[in-house]
């Protein structure tokens, strides 16, 4: 119960979030930016899948080392897999921002459609490194016994993106801009919540420079491959748009 009910309400808000977006959306700029939107939504699912699969994979092996004893492995996993989400989140944006245009149109995105639809993919892809970390750095604060930092972290995530969408989308009237703006903060904060524990050694997980471990890496993969498939294929199955 001190794990499963603060990820649950995490995870909760952080759905609801996606539902908000898209309702406001709707409401204050019409069907073809909610089209726009929506075509950004596999983009953002596909980021959340390989953020569980490289935290769940490195927490499994963390957690299983702190039950051994072993610290230095857990901190090995953590801060290699750290390593590896740098450098995948980092490919994303850059090359995605690359092919942009044709990523949208790989989407299903139309003519009438394609500058919101590049906006709105703009703001997701070039902040894909902290949506990636967010949930990572999540999966390692519950590994490091901080349930409800996780929960808070992604909360606070959660109802910023939904405070900031109507302040984007009313006040300062910015379109499909303040939409995409405000989802891509989001995990900004949670990261900035969920930092210093781990920059301030308040548990047992700290930063350091990994020595490189091919085998070590494969493992993270290997573990967290369930965790992606599942991932996709449950979003692939409700779709939130």
């Amino acid at each position: 119960m001190k794990y499963a009910v603060p990820q649950m309400i995490g995870l909760l808000l952080n759905s609801v979030y996606l539902i908000v977006d898209g309702v406001f959306i709707g409401n204050r700029l019409g069907r073809d930016a909610m089209a726009a939107a929506a075509i950004a939504v596999p983009v953002v699912e596909i980021l959340i899948a390989l953020a569980l699969a490289i935290s769940v994979g490195a927490s499994i092996i963390i957690s299983s080392s702190f039950g051994s004893g072993d610290r230095e492995r857990a901190n090995r996993a953590f801060n290699l897999s750290i390593v590896i989400a740098l450098a995948m989140s980092l490919a994303v944006a850059v090359f995605g921002n690359i092919y942009l245009g044709q990523l949208a149109m790989a989407l299903g995105s139309t003519p009438d459609i394609q500058a919101e639809a590049v906006t709105y993919l703009w703001y997701i892809v070039t902040g894909s490194p902290f949506l990636i970390l967010s949930f990572a750095f999540s999966s390692y604060a519950r590994a490091d016994n901080r349930p409800k930092l996780a929960m808070t972290a992604l909360v606070v995530g959660s109802l910023s993106n939904i405070v900031l969408d109507y302040v984007f989308m009313y006040p300062l009237n910015m379109g499909i801009a303040g939409a995409a703006l405000a989802t891509a903060l989001g995990p900004i904060f949670s990261v900035m919540i969920l930092l210093p524990h781990f920059l301030r050694g308040k548990g047992m997980l700290r930063f350091s420079w990994p020595a490189l471990s091919p085998r070590l890496a494969w493992n993270i993969v290997y573990l967290g491959a369930p965790a992606f498939i599942n991932g996709v294929l449950h979003r692939h199955r409700h779709p939130v748009l």
